[in-house]
């Protein structure tokens, strides 16, 4: 009878050719190290439309390696799902191990990792825990040094704005099952399911554990998908976000301390910014270093050295994760049917019918509730007693003073998500703060919400003389005019003008006061799906 295996290794391969040899060699030094601690282990390799060169190379790797490692169990796995989240699900499926750490086809470890992660999860007594490696050393297009810390000098502000781990993670086999991955939907801007993983074990009240003196080499590859998604993409909705658990676990985590800046006064007191000279202070951490440098070439020593560092712990006492608990606390915990997005840069026309719009909507429907977010320097003196009751306004420009832009539209976002129905209306009144925030994040807000545009005038630049018609507002609507509900206009002129221009559907456009606030009505079928 074969001995229980200890560890499952599932590694994700997609079309990294020429990347996966370096992976391979720096896997089997890991699985080696284990197999002499008297570890049994198994490496699931997962194949997701993998092409036939990439193939290859695991063969000849494997055809090389099989005398090295005749103890362990490597089994072949093919899908065709296209998803980084159900072929890892995949692979955990097939794994008969007790704990299961994941890997990726392009990256490398220090071959200690599976022992101290082992021995770290062993140790620990706990079910409910995770477990990372401490490092990471990003390489290739740029290098960098990150530490990880232990969750308990973390708060769950820290996992609202950027996954404070590491994407390879260490976990019990039934953490897995109960916590599969969640496939990513990129149509509705929606992205990193290691990170959103992360969140649903906070939120199940997980522990976080690192591993010492372990390493991650992360390579950075100009034009990878994570470059390109990692600014405009954003966490799907879940339970991690809920408005009325966040600011309560928040109070939690910052445990015996008087107040969340003391907080992070405290557990500054544990960094080490320094990383690059850990590394060459450290007799294990160089010749781990030293090691993976012999194995991949592109790991170049001299680069890592001289780098920067860097650690979740550094963030300011009021980061941006601390600003959604405290807007949580005051939309408080009814979700809201309907969202404006206002701002200084456009008239009173779009605001005078938007309020019309959702008073009319209110006295049709009592469970009518609005939020109001200003995401820039506005007149919200405007909104506050011209809006249905239970209405919330938000000024985040003056909430939080200096806040810069792009900061202030991941907070907006993150914010409406939480706090509004799916299918809410979302109103958008036309100014360059909207169609920033849009140019983002349109594809996660259209998804969840059903947008409506208010078009009450043209916008007009003066160049040389002459008038001329302001881009942005066009090329909103060329690039959303599919996935929005509705156009309102209340000009009918500008409607004509705007058919022949962008060839608009009737059926989306609503003209004001003609049409009649009832055709709104009647199309939404009531305030959410």
């Amino acid at each position: 009878m074969s001995a229980p295996v200890d560890i499952s290794v599932v590694l994700n391969i997609h079309r990294e050719a020429s990347f996966l040899g370096a992976t391979l060699i720096s896997l089997a030094a890991c699985l080696k190290e284990a197999a002499s601690a008297g570890l049994v282990c198994e490496l699931i390799s997962v194949f997701d439309r993998s092409d036939s060169a990439t193939k290859r190379v695991f063969e000849r790797w494997l055809h090389l390696a099989e005398s090295h490692l005749d103890d362990i169990n490597i089994v072949v796995l093919e899908v065709f799902v296209g998803s980084l989240s159900l072929a890892r699900n995949a692979g955990v499926q097939v794994a008969t191990g007790e704990y299961i750490w994941t890997a990726d086809a392009d990256d490398l470890t220090s071959s200690n990792s599976l022992v101290a992660l082992y021995r770290l999860a062993s140790s620990c007594g706990q079910h409910k825990a995770a477990f990372y490696l401490e490092y990471m050393v990003l390489f290739g297009s740029k290098y960098h040094i990150n530490k990880y810390s232990d969750g308990s000098l973390l708060s769950v502000a820290d996992f609202c704005f950027e996954h404070p781990y590491v994407s390879r993670i260490f976990l019990l086999r039934e953490s897995f099952q109960l916590h599969a991955y969640r496939p990513m939907d990129c149509g509705c801007g929606y992205a990193f399911e290691d990170w959103d993983l992360a969140c649903r074990l906070k939120r199940d009240n997980y522990n976080f554990f690192v591993a010492p003196e372990t390493i991650l080499f992360y390579r950075q590859r100009h034009g990878s998908i994570m470059s390109v998604t990692s600014k405009t993409s954003i966490l799907p909705p879940s339970s991690f976000f809920e408005p009325g658990w966040l600011p309560l676990q928040l109070i939690s985590d910052v445990g015996p301390c008087k107040s969340y800046a003391d907080f992070i006064a405290c557990r500054l007191n544990h960094v080490d910014k320094d990383y690059a000279k850990e590394f060459q202070q450290s007799h294990g951490m160089h010749g781990s270093l030293l090691e993976v440098c012999a194995m991949d070439p592109e790991v170049d020593y001299h680069k890592i050295v001289n780098s920067s560092s860097w650690s979740v712990l550094d963030h300011p006492g009021h980061h941006l994760g601390h600003k959604l608990a405290e807007l949580f606390g005051l939309v408080g915990r009814q979700p809201f049917t309907d969202l404006v997005i206002t701002s200084s840069s456009h008239s009173d026309d779009p605001e005078s019918l938007a309020r019309e719009i959702l008073l009319s909507l209110a006295s049709r429907n009592s469970d009518s509730r609005v939020l109001v977010i200003a995401i820039d320097h506005s007149c919200v003196d405007r909104w506050l007693d011209q809006l249905p009751q239970n209405s919330v306004v938000l000024d985040l420009f003056h909430l939080f003073p200096g806040l810069d832009s792009y900061d202030s539209d991941r907070l907006t976002v993150r914010l409406a998500l939480s706090t509004c129905l799916n299918g809410a209306r979302l109103h958008l009144l036309p100014s360059e703060s909207c169609h920033r925030l849009m140019a983002d994040f349109a594809s996660p807000l259209l998804c969840h919400f059903r947008g409506l545009y208010y078009r009450c005038h043209d916008v007009y630049r003066s160049i040389q003389g002459r008038s001329l018609f302001e881009a942005s507002v066009v090329h909103f609507l060329r690039q959303h005019l599919s996935r929005l509900a509705f156009v309102i206009f209340n000009s009918t002129a500008l409607l004509e003008a705007d058919h022949v221009l962008l060839g608009l559907d009737p059926e989306v456009c609503l003209l004001l006061p003609q049409d009649g606030i009832d055709r709104l009505t009647l199309a939404f079928g009531g305030p959410c799906r």
